[in-house]
């Protein structure tokens, strides 16, 4: 019984997984967009600041990301080192099974692509 359990779970695991990877594409487009964005932003922030604009300061987008970097170094800390190393093993080892996130290929015939299979033309 625990068996079919597992096996029905992993399957609609690899489904969801599935449907998913059509969005990832689209998804890491948009985060290079953002950060493109943003460096594009703080360049110029750092332009006004050479030029002794003090009304740079208050730029709200560079105040954005400084608080949501302040956030993320106060949660990391607050789980600290070891939550954070076991996690990232968790998730190595489930990458590195490879058949719980991508069902097995097929192998097909051998290829000899060395140059011993290419024919004498001399």
């Amino acid at each position: 019984m625990a068996a079919l359990g597992v096996a029905l779970l992993r399957g609609g695991l690899v489904a969801r997984l599935r449907g998913a990877g059509a969005w990832v594409p689209r998804l890491s487009g948009l985060v290079l967009l953002l950060a493109g964005g943003y460096v594009a932003w703080y360049g110029w922030y750092e332009v006004r600041l050479a030029h002794g604009r003090h009304d740079a300061f208050g730029d709200p987008v560079v105040v954005a990301a400084a608080r949501i970097q302040h956030a993320l170094v106060a949660g990391l800390t607050a789980i600290g080192p070891a939550v954070i190393a076991a996690t990232l093993l968790t998730l190595l080892l489930l990458v590195r099974r490879g058949p719980l996130l991508t069902p097995p290929v097929e192998q097909g015939p051998l290829v000899n692509t060395s140059s011993e299979a290419e024919p004498d033309r001399g």
